[in-house]
């Protein structure tokens, strides 16, 4: 990094390796100086040579005249200014190149990396840069001090600007080692505004507005294509190529009031030029520059310039207030002798130390700036008011960065909509930040965050915080859509529950909802294991009801009403869902999230634990349901697309596998309708694994005449008891066991990528005298496994012949002291070495040190469980 950013910054041109990308082509949009489409507005006074056209905008919105133009005024239709030219079609073509040249410039490659990518952290005053792409993510500053630009009159510099370019008031962007104005693009993502006395070269290929405040000098164009340009600079000159046998020549003019008065320069007694103007094409040897005459200023000595094949000199001239009404200035910086290396100027002129008085000063307003000192506060620029004969006297304290002397502030914006469609903000009208960033060191006190308007938007108010010291303000600013379906369209899917607890007769999802940009909206509703079409149009404030007309005996009517929320960090749809349930009125709330997959591809494996009030055990299973999920990514195109198979079984034996949706922020909601649509798996997961807000998962299995759980059960799983865990195929290396059939018993150590196998303690066998395992196998695929025991009886009694093996888990009971007893197929107890097998099932939590599963028995499930 470090080497980079010597070559980046500081390397002279002649050691470089490389002249930077290709120029960008810029077809019939070369000859225009200014080209807009939208209105193009002035002040007055300021001269462009090279061409001006705006389109599709009419002629009349051209607000430059002739005069003001060595070049031709180019229209759409009649109504331009006088000795304009109707040309649509030379406009359309413009338009047209502009439109590629921007798109050429956006999409170069390779994408910039290390000092080329947000040089100086967005702010390049006081770099000096070779030439190269690049790249900023979000606004571009050239503040505090002029930016350089050395290179050889061939070489090329791209800057990719994400959102706007701003150029601070008096600063340059100066050219050095021949570089030339025609060879610098700066591509815009919205709009560029160049500040009062600033100089700028280079080409500018902005999306939107382009400003160029009072005494500002452009070299190059200002090319903007969906919105207008304000010229109220001094000049804008088109780039004239470079003879690379010649030399160039820029003549700076100080102080801002003299060249604000009609200051101008000429070399070899040609063409008067304004300040900033760049000479090309001068022969190699020794030039003469002069300086016009203005009213109350001392005109400068003309210069001997000595122009230097391929490369740009720099010459500067300073007037001088004379006579007549005159002030002086003296500026003391405090404190001393902390920053003796602090530095004032007044109108850009000449670097001044603290206590230096300056003279010669016309009354009026006067810009005083500072220099930066490291480690401290600059103060703010300030301006001063010279009156005749006196001298103002004003001082400006620089601040310590140190800690607990100031706070920070962080603003962040909300929707996620708004943010992806260019949400800004700034503190006391500073530069754009972007969302969740910190501005540190500000002094304790209150400050203003205003807002970015952005189209479809409506920006939050101006908000007033104070910041405190040593302590971080945190601010939010909601964005509100104009139309709310722009962000809202898509597909949403989601659960509705009552707050009293998940019932088959009163839970559900709402499944792919599609909201298209008009509001209008289909999807289905799915409760008490049955599927209902829902249709309609949300009206303008983002709701909409529907009424399903179910019969009574499935329960009679079921009202739900949504509203779409944008404000939320992802869209969503909620409100409530109501119906009857026995006589009884019932509310649930609905929660629907956009479908828009963001996690990456994976698998899981997942293990849904026994309820934790389970005792005695056969009130409910005593194993672990296990899961494997799979998850598919949508497409940019198609995010909606992405989905979650979940397949593997409840731990009473269920077999469990659904298709279902994942929204923007990871949580996947699970509806399956269970047991002849008289029972209920509901509830909500999280592939991200370390947002666990709002998980859990209600089963519920109803009552039934025969077999396990009789009497039914509700499970609930919480948050911190359902566990999942990322899964892939362990490499070969690892050493994860997938024949269990050659280990004696349970209680031989199983090692399953560092796992044993044991049996819960819950398995209580009355007269066992040995539980060996006869087989079993790990999928390295999927991470389940399946192991056999056999089970063997004592003398009891006998009606079964020796070694008999029965089927499946059949022959198992448990008598009245609660302990499970081995019987034969007519229930009497087996003897010796007779046996019976049970076949266990489960998974392996790969990220977690452990795993589980279940086996079953004829009236309740017994746990498997992988411990480290």
């Amino acid at each position: 990094m470090g080497l980079a950013l010597a070559l980046a910054l500081v390397a002279p041109h002649q050691e470089l390796m490389a002249a930077g990308p290709a120029p960008v082509v810029l077809g019939t949009t070369a000859q225009f100086t200014i080209l807009s489409g939208a209105a193009i507005t002035t002040t007055g006074g300021g001269v462009i040579q090279g061409n001006v056209g705006a389109s599709p905008i009419a002629g009349s919105a051209i607000h430059l005249t002739q005069a003001q133009v060595i070049g031709t005024i180019y229209t759409v239709d009649a109504s331009g200014p006088a000795g304009s030219v109707d040309d649509p079609t030379l406009l359309s073509a413009a338009k047209g190149d502009l439109t590629i040249a921007i798109n050429d410039a956006k999409g170069r490659t390779p994408v910039p990396t290390g000092a080329f990518l947000n040089p100086n952290g967005g702010n390049i005053g006081g770099l000096n840069l070779v030439a190269g792409l690049y790249k900023f993510t979000s606004t571009a500053y050239i503040t505090g001090a002029s930016v350089t630009l050395t290179g050889g009159p061939n070489d090329v510099w791209i800057f990719q600007c994400a959102a706007d370019l701003e150029v601070g008031s008096s600063v340059q962007v100066i050219l050095a080692g021949g570089a030339q104005a025609g060879n610098v693009f700066w591509q815009v993502g919205t709009s560029a505004t160049i500040g009062t006395f600033a100089v700028f070269n280079g080409t500018i290929l902005a999306n939107q507005a382009i400003t160029m405040d009072t005494s500002s000098v452009m070299n190059g164009r200002a090319l903007a294509f969906s919105a207008g340009v304000t010229f109220d600079g001094t000049s804008g000159t088109l780039p004239t190529p470079q003879n690379p046998a010649q030399g160039s020549l820029q003549v700076d003019l100080t102080p801002f009031l003299a060249v604000g008065n009609g200051a101008e320069w000429q070399v070899d007694g040609g063409p008067s030029q304004v300040s900033g103007f760049i000479m090309p094409n001068l022969s190699p040897g020794i030039h003469i520059v002069s300086f016009k005459p203005v009213n109350n200023f001392i005109t400068p000595a003309n210069q001997n310039v000595t122009i230097i094949s391929g490369q740009t000199t720099i010459a500067n001239g300073f007037y001088a207030a004379l006579g007549g009404p005159a002030g002086s200035l003296t500026v003391n910086l405090l404190p001393q002798p902390q920053i003796a290396a602090a530095q004032w100027q007044v109108d850009g002129g000449a670097d001044e130390s603290t206590g230096d008085t300056v003279n010669n000063l016309a009354p009026g307003n006067h810009l005083v700036t500072f220099t930066p000192v490291a480690g401290w506060i600059t103060p703010a620029n300030q301006t001063v008011t010279i009156v005749n004969n006196q001298t103002t006297t004003t001082s400006s304290l620089y601040i310590l960065i140190g800690p607990g002397l100031f706070g920070s502030l962080n603003v962040n914006l909300l929707p996620a909509g708004a943010v992806s469609g260019g949400a800004l903000w700034q503190v006391d009208g500073g530069p754009d930040q972007t969302t969740g960033t910190t501005i540190a060191n500000l002094a304790p006190g209150n400050y203003t965050v205003s807002f970015v308007p952005i189209f479809d938007w409506i920006a939050p108010p101006d908000e007033i915080v104070m910041i405190t010291a040593g302590a971080v303000t945190d601010v939010s600013g909601l964005y509100a859509a104009t139309n709310s379906f722009i962000f809202a369209h898509g597909i949403y899917n989601g659960l509705f529950s009552t707050t009293n607890g998940v019932t088959e007769q009163t839970a559900g999802m709402l499944k792919s909802l599609t909201i298209g940009t008009n509001g209008i909206y289909s999807g289905k509703i799915l409760i008490n294991g049955a599927s209902y079409v829902i249709r309609g149009t949300f009206n303008t404030e983002g709701q909409a009801s529907n009424t399903i007309p179910r019969a009574a005996r499935l329960g009679g009517p079921v009202t739900v009403a949504m509203t779409v929320d944008v404000n939320q960090p992802f869209p969503q749809v909620t409100g409530p869902v109501s119906g009857t349930n026995g006589g009884l009125p019932w509310v649930a709330n609905l929660v629907a999230d956009q479908a828009s997959n963001t996690v990456p591809a994976a698998e899981y494996t997942m293990l849904l634990p026994p309820d934790t009030n389970n005792n005695p055990p056969t009130l409910s299973p005593g194993g672990d349901g296990y899961f494997l999920i799979t998850n598919y990514t949508g497409t940019v195109r198609d995010p909606a697309a992405a989905t979650v198979r979940i397949t593997g079984a409840l731990a009473d034996g269920t077999v469990f596998n659904q298709l279902v949706p994942v929204s923007q922020d990871g949580y996947v909601p699970i509806y399956a309708s269970l047991y002849a649509n008289k029972g209920l798996l509901l509830g909500w997961i999280n592939l991200y694994l370390t947002n666990t807000d709002n998980v859990s998962l209600t089963w519920i299995r109803p009552q039934h005449a025969s077999g396990m759980y009789q009497g039914g059960f509700t499970n609930v799983a919480l948050t911190n008891q359902i566990l999942l865990s990322l899964w892939a195929d362990p490499p070969a290396s690892v050493d994860l066991l997938t024949d269990l059939s050659t280990r004696e018993t349970i209680d031989d150590p199983v090692f399953l990528a560092n796992y044993n196998l044991t049996i819960s303690p819950a398995l209580d066998f009355a007269n066992v005298v040995a539980l060996p395992i006869v087989g079993g196998s790990i999928n390295r695929k999927t991470g389940f496994f399946r192991v056999t025991l056999s089970v063997r009886g004592t003398v009891i009694g006998d009606n079964v012949n020796a070694g008999t093996v029965l089927k499946g888990n059949e022959g198992i009971v448990t008598n009245g002291n609660g302990e499970t007893v081995l019987t034969s197929f007519n229930g009497t107890p087996l003897v010796g070495s007779e046996q019976i097998t049970l076949i266990g099932y489960g998974a392996i939590l790969q990220n977690a040190t452990n795993g589980g599963g279940y086996f079953l028995t004829t009236t309740n499930g017994k746990a498997i469980q992988l411990n480290p």
